[in-house]
């Protein structure tokens, strides 16, 4: 009889109690044919264990221990040549030997030659395998029937990427660590035992340990997975890579006492759950481990990373340590690392520029690439982000925060700001000028130029950081000055002389308190125009204006709405320093004064409304104002209006008074005066040319003639 007639059982197994208590019974195989009972050839996910054990259940067998018995290969498959061992299984189990040979690892000598693999990768090194504590997701096994995926056997496999369930490795019931001679994949081994596995509610893996077997699992090919959030990074590198890279990430314990030691001996479960944390919320915490290693001798320095990281710089130099697309992943964080805490040029040593070679580009860029692409500092790209001109995004790492920015809007910024070409050709291709050049053109200080530029007089066009101003906008301010003095005032030496004039900078410095913006739009809506031109100096320095009317203009720009006696007096022209109370007392002006006294008389603060002496001004004029309107002598202005009948509005009082007479009477009579003038000359002038005898003569001519 063969083995499996005999029923033969590994140690402990022979009748041992199953979870209800009965017996296993003994399966007789096919004499005949030398096979087992029930046969099935391996499915795709399933590795060499992983078949042989679902074959053990299904024909009531202790373990795959004893299908290999059976087959002739007692003793481990180190002691059987490889070919022996597939020509044998495939024989009793009736599997093609190719789907055997898959399962089993190649030729690499020594004790390395028939270890099983997992399907399609056959390049895992040993220590990436779990050979002899296995573990099993309890919910997966109710789901598929009891078949056991291949990539269950990784070092690195802790969770359940499916259900976020850790990874059962020991018997519920009795508690004794899985192993592969157990009857079934849901049942205990341990002597004695032989249990179902069960547990009243799974265990639950930390998220960032079920993320990275999530990823773990897309790189091995099993199907139905929830994608993970580390795919965009390291999605594209193989099995093996990385299974390195998360042996290369293995952080210090937390009591080592050289916080600089990147790695540490754990096994490999451990390093999967420090890799885990490290690679979780990428970049961020990878970012805060590196300022947790960083060498506090180098730090602000900023040379390179072999000087700041040396541990780390020493094992991402290996290549039989680390994989050179995992590497490139790795320095190209590191390099991002740098440039948020640069201060000064980095200079990246030769090793290391040769081992980053060309890194793969993204959408976001590090601020120190940004301020670099822009040949500014990295304050500089803080204040273009928070101003909205950069996209940028801001993420915490540890202790810092990382600012990335958006590589395509860092372009368009680039083209927008023509940061390609220099200033001084960007300036004269433009016709900018900077802002000590348009203080010195105009004449003013440069807190008036910004408060021009902010009022929208002066043309400004920035290129950060630095602000222009056009030079065009700046001459029509000089041109507009130059235009209202050549209106305003024909003879400049003459009017200059009997005013009182007060310059630009007086104005501003002044109890009138009006600034260049307030000036500028009074000359450009008209109500005031230079008094006098110097032109010794330059820009609107040149300019002076009248200091009473730039008082009335200080009134009216502070909303003042009266007016006191004297500039009462100017504004109604040639009247006597005694005609305001006058007007006021005959109802002519209306007077804010509260309470009684004496209208006239010196040192009388009075003060009319503006409306009531723009009114009297356009329909009552003083007669001095009238005489020299009409071309009459001011001295017999009052006996000449006498004598054509008009009475005035307010006669002269005594010395220092005028008379007040309506505009349009007095117009109506002075025409009709001239157009009487016109008739009487035009008679003389006919009777004059008459000769003797004519109807014209005069009668003394005759008799003389």
């Amino acid at each position: 009889m063969t083995a499996l007639a005999r029923g033969i059982t590994g140690p402990g197994h022979s009748r041992a109690p199953s979870a209800s208590g009965a017996v296993l019974p003994d399966v007789p195989a096919n004499p005949s044919a030398g096979r087992l009972v029930v046969r099935s050839p391996p499915l795709p996910q399933e590795g060499f264990l992983e078949w042989l054990l679902r074959l053990s259940a299904r024909n009531v067998l202790p373990g795959p221990h004893a299908i290999l018995k059976a087959a002739g290969l007692g003793g481990g498959l180190r002691d059987h040549d490889r070919d022996k061992v597939v020509a044998r299984v495939a024989a009793l189990t009736g599997a093609p030997p190719e789907a055997v040979s898959v399962r089993l690892a190649g030729r690499r000598g020594g004790p390395r030659e028939g270890l099983f693999i997992i399907p399609g990768h056959p390049d895992l090194r040993r220590r990436m395998l779990r050979f002899h504590r296995p573990a099993v997701c309890l919910a997966c096994l109710e789901e598929n029937g009891g078949v056991v995926p291949a990539a269950w056997s990784l070092i690195a496999w802790v969770a359940c990427p499916r259900h976020g369930c850790r990874m059962v490795r020991t018997c519920t019931a009795c508690s004794t660590p899985l192993s592969w001679s157990r009857p079934a994949a849901g049942r205990c081994g341990a002597p004695g035992c032989g249990r179902t596995l069960s547990r009243d509610a799974p265990d639950p893996a930390p998220l960032p340990v079920v993320d990275l077997v999530r990823l773990i699992a897309k790189a091995a090919g099993v199907p139905d997975v929830p994608p993970s959030s580390l795919e965009p990074v390291f999605g594209s590198l193989p099995l093996k890579h990385l299974l390195m890279t998360i042996s290369a990430l293995d952080a210090p314990l937390p009591d080592t006492p050289d916080k600089k030691i990147w790695t540490s001996r754990r096994t490999g479960e451990d390093a999967a759950h420090a890799a885990a944390e490290l690679l979780w919320d990428w970049p961020r915490r990878f970012h805060a481990h590196l300022h947790r290693i960083r060498d506090p001798d180098a730090a602000g320095r900023h040379v390179s990373l072999q000087k700041e990281f040396p541990e780390f710089f020493r094992r991402v130099s290996l290549s039989s340590f680390l994989p050179d697309d995992a590497r490139k992943i790795l320095l190209h964080e590191a390099m991002a690392f740098l440039d948020e805490h640069w201060t000064g040029d980095p200079a990246k040593s030769q090793r290391l520029s040769r081992r980053v070679g060309s890194l793969s580009t993204s959408k976001w860029i590090s601020r120190g690439q940004a301020a670099r692409r822009l040949r500014v500092n990295s304050p500089a790209i803080v204040d273009l982000v928070s101003k909205g001109r950069l996209k940028g995004e801001s993420r915490v790492a540890g202790a810092s925060t990382r600012l990335c920015i958006d590589r395509a809007d860092l372009e368009r910024f680039v083209v927008e700001e023509n940061r390609h070409v220099g200033r001084a050709a960007f300036k004269a291709t433009n016709g900018l000028l900077t802002k000590q050049q348009v203080a010195r053109r105009l004449g003013v200080d440069l807190p008036q130029v910004v408060r021009l530029a902010e009022s929208g007089h002066l043309e400004q066009r920035d290129r950060y950081p630095d602000v222009y101003y056009t030079g065009a906008s700046a001459d029509r301010l000089v041109a507009m000055f130059e235009c209202a003095a050549a209106s305003a005032m024909p003879d400049p030496g003459q009017s200059a002389s009997r005013r009182r004039v007060v310059s630009e900078r007086g104005l501003r410095q002044g109890r009138l308190s009006i600034d260049i913006v307030k000036l500028v739009e009074a000359v450009a809506s008209g109500l005031a125009a230079p008094a006098q031109v110097d032109q010794a100096k330059s820009g609107l320095r040149r300019y002076s204006f009248d200091a009473d009317e730039m008082k009335a203009l200080a009134r009216t720009l502070s909303g003042d709405t009266t007016l006191d006696v004297v500039a009462a007096q100017k504004a109604l022209g040639g009247c006597g320093t005694k005609d305001v109370p006058r007007l006021i007392a005959a109802g002519l002006l209306a007077d804010l004064r509260s309470g009684g006294g004496t209208c006239g008389g010196q040192g009388v603060r009075r003060r009319v409304t503006r409306e009531s002496v723009e009114s009297l001004r356009r329909e009552v004029a003083p007669s001095s104002v009238l005489a020299r309107e009409h071309g009459v002598a001011a001295n017999g202005f009052d006996q000449l209006m006498t004598r054509l009948g008009l009475k005035p509005v307010l006669p002269r009082a005594g010395e220092n008074t005028r008379s007040f007479w309506r505009r349009a009477e007095v117009a109506a009579a002075l025409a009709g005066r001239e157009a009487r003038n016109a008739s009487q000359e035009l008679r003389e002038s006919a009777g004059g040319f008459a000769g003797i005898g004519g109807r014209n003569s005069h009668p003394c001519v005759e008799r003389k003639s």
